[in-house]
């Protein structure tokens, strides 16, 4: 019997992809796009050793020509990391989590600033299909660019957590449902 599977591979072009290492690198921790090819990205994390010596090491994702601009910005498929080149003990695929379960960043047109959809928000609260204003758990998961996650683990009656076990309870809305609820709006108080 062969195993069966549906999922979502999540797929950037190469232009937001420099954008998300732009954004997640730092001083120490630098990202960066070291080659492309035809069929291949590299993007290459480097974090200094306690002797201030880089030891970088490098991702391979798979890329093939965008159908918008060909292969100038080409589509970049970072939910399959094909190698990690360097990784020294098995784990050098987690340096780059950063990248491949980060929030999407989007390009404002007018000032070409490249922006999350809470920072365009302008708020981590949202006024939710059932008339709550709940914060977004910006770290879960489920929270990427179709949907939200929210912890609604107060709300949670204690009957509930017999029937389901666990102790956290989560609610999940599409972007789309929901509505940015800036301090003031929806009856949420002014924060001082």
């Amino acid at each position: 019997m062969k195993t069966q599977f549906d999922y979502h591979v999540r797929i950037v072009s190469l232009e937001n992809l420099r954008a998300m290492c732009a954004r997640a690198g730092g001083t120490c921790h630098t990202y960066e796009i070291s080659k492309i090819s035809r069929s291949r990205v590299h993007v290459t994390y480097s974090n200094p050793n306690e002797y201030g010596t880089p030891d970088p090491i490098t991702a391979v994702f798979p890329c093939y020509p965008s159908t918008h601009e060909g292969s100038e910005n080409p589509a970049v498929i970072i939910g399959e990391m094909i190698r990690c080149i360097g990784d020294k003990d098995g784990y050098g695929y987690q340096a780059f989590d950063l990248l491949t379960c980060g929030q999407p960043v989007y390009r404002d047109p007018s000032t070409g600033a490249w922006s999350t959809r809470l920072e365009i928000d302008g708020t981590d609260h949202y006024l939710c299909p059932d008339n709550k204003v709940r914060k977004v758990d910006q770290y879960h998961p489920y929270t990427d660019d179709r949907t939200a996650a929210f912890d609604i683990t107060a709300e949670t009656s204690a009957e509930t957590f017999a029937r389901i076990g666990g102790t956290r309870h989560f609610a999940y809305f599409t972007w789309t449902d929901l509505r940015p609820a800036k301090p003031g709006m929806y009856g949420r108080p002014v924060e001082v």
